[in-house]
């Protein structure tokens, strides 16, 4: 009796392309269309909110628009399941994060610090006083505080993660070497902050997260850093207020 011939391994699945470039198009339009809106309200019916209130409703908005269009992009494209984005149940592997949290903060800061002492003469707004400005601005108080730390820390890190690593890193190391579509997705990561203080800093950021992500194989790991980073942001500008 013939043997029957091996079956040849597949490829994991990946996201494709096409819909990590929806998901993202889909981000930049709703980022202009709700500075757009903004400016439309001011020019044509000289809306002139407080500071705080503006930074509130800017930030509320693009966070919300931008995790529902996310959102829409997976709900819409049944191939794009859970476990093909990276969510996958943890493992003791995760408890690698206790290490790896802390060495990325660290290197993301000493090349942050070179780029900021060559290049911008060691000046430069960080994200610690931009947020403490922001916590001022709305008014200072523990609401403010806790509303930032939930846009921030909590529904940022997810919507952006699905995007950054679920979506664009892995359809790019589906067609090139992981490592140099990881420097890729990365260098997107950092462009789209339009932060060029903490340009370096996002990119360690994004790169790291890029790493976590092919470590553990989960997207929760990169998630976790992220929320991590946003969270000391975030008390860092909280305490500078308080």
């Amino acid at each position: 009796m013939a043997e029957r011939p091996a079956v040849p391994p597949h490829d994991p699945p990946a996201p494709r392309l096409r819909h990590a470039a929806l998901a993202g198009g889909l981000v930049v339009v709703c980022g202009a269309v709700t500075i757009g809106l903004v400016l439309l309200a001011h020019k044509l019916f000289g809306w002139r909110p407080d500071t705080g209130a503006l930074i509130l409703i800017v930030l509320g908005t693009l966070t919300l628009a931008s995790a529902a269009a996310v959102g829409l992009v997976v709900r819409r494209t049944p191939e794009l399941t859970p476990q093909v984005l990276g969510f996958r149940r943890p493992t003791l592997r995760t408890l690698h994060l206790l290490w790896q949290i802390p060495v990325t903060f660290i290197v993301a800061v000493a090349v942050s610090g070179l780029v900021l002492t060559t290049l911008f003469d060691g000046s430069g707004t960080g994200d610690g006083s931009s947020t403490a400005q922001d916590i001022g601005a709305m008014g200072g108080g523990l609401l403010p505080i806790l509303v930032l730390w939930l846009l921030a820390a909590v529904l940022t890190p997810l919507w952006e993660e699905v995007l950054f690593r679920g979506l664009i890193f892995q359809a790019l190391a589906h067609r090139m070497p992981w490592f140099l579509a990881a420097l890729l997705a990365a260098a997107i990561f950092a462009a789209i902050h339009i932060a060029p203080p903490a340009l370096a800093y996002v990119f360690v950021l994004g790169l790291s997260a890029c790493l976590l992500l092919r470590f553990h194989g989960n997207l929760w790991a990169p998630i976790i850093l992220h929320a991590v980073n946003n969270t000391i942001v975030v008390l860092v500008g909280a305490a500078a207020v308080l």
